[in-house]
């Protein structure tokens, strides 16, 4: 594991400590079993002995992996774009249709990251088996979208992040998320600034997320899910599906007293198809 990752993952640890800081958790296994009325196998192990060869050979064209299956090969490839392939692994599998017969199948692949983030595609492969060698005739992978349930908040001072343009915005998930991370501060730092100041919120979503669901980020000091609180300068930036939402305010830091509380909400929207909302993150600021 290179520098930049040790130095994401430990960061991640110190913030997941930050008091009042609350998020859904990092389930990799949100997915198992969800999606189909109908489950053949609910993980590789489980499923016959070449569905699960093909499945693995085609998670393998999903990681761009270079590793060579002399067993399994194919006669034409579908282009698969999974960004950060090489930080990815496959986290589960589960079979929906399978025919012995005609040698055909469909199934969905559930992938996960050093960071927790989770994406997930639908596959469908016609093959033949001959002796011990599979030959993928055709296969078809498409993305597959569940409702996000995780998000990390980091919170830190706004004046560097207000020297951000356009072309200094870090260009993938992970560079945003290393920015943050470095920059969060702890509880105990949090003590030693004194009044008010700007800071910044930052809301990262660990699922991949359709183009029709949305997330808001608001600043509020209620909790509750219905009270829409200040979000007219919250900005999000979308790196192919996985969503950052940021919003500056100026605030006592985890000053506590007579002072009103003040929660930062990360909200998530269904989408077109399914209208409604629901809280992704309740991050207490004071």
């Amino acid at each position: 594991m290179n520098k930049k990752l040790i130095t994401i993952l430990v960061s991640t640890i110190v913030l997941l400590l930050f008091a009042g800081c609350q998020t859904s958790g990092l389930k990799l296994d949100v997915f198992q079993g969800k999606g189909s009325s109908t489950i053949v196998a609910d993980n590789i192990l489980s499923m016959p002995k070449d569905a699960s060869r093909v499945v693995l050979a085609i998670s393998a064209k999903i990681l761009n992996s270079d590793k060579e299956n002399k067993n399994v090969t194919f006669q034409s490839d579908f282009p698969v774009k999974l960004p950060n392939a090489k930080f990815f692994n496959l986290n589960n599998g589960i079979l929906l249709a399978y025919n012995k017969e005609a040698r055909d199948l469909r199934a969905e692949l559930f992938f996960s990251d050093t960071l927790g983030r989770t994406c997930a595609y639908s596959v469908d492969a016609s093959y033949i088996v001959n002796d011990d060698k599979i030959i993928v005739k055709k296969y078809r992978v498409t993305e597959k979208f569940m409702p996000a349930e995780n998000s990390v908040c980091f919170i830190f001072p706004a004046k560097e992040y207000k020297k951000l343009t356009k072309d200094t915005l870090p260009k993938s998930f992970y560079a945003l998320y290393n920015y943050a991370a470095k920059r969060a501060v702890t509880p105990k730092q949090a003590l030693k600034y004194k009044g008010e100041m700007d800071w910044v919120v930052m809301v990262f979503v660990i699922d991949r997320m359709s183009k029709s669901a949305d997330m808001k980020l608001e600043l509020s000091d209620k909790q509750g899910i219905k009270d829409k609180g200040y979000k007219n300068f919250s900005k999000y930036i979308i790196y192919n599906g996985w969503r950052v939402g940021t919003v500056m305010g100026k605030f006592h830091l985890l000053e506590t007293g007579s002072v009103k509380p003040l929660y930062a909400k990360a909200f998530y929207n269904y989408g077109s198809i399914i209208s409604r909302e629901k809280m992704l993150g309740l991050y207490k600021l004071r």
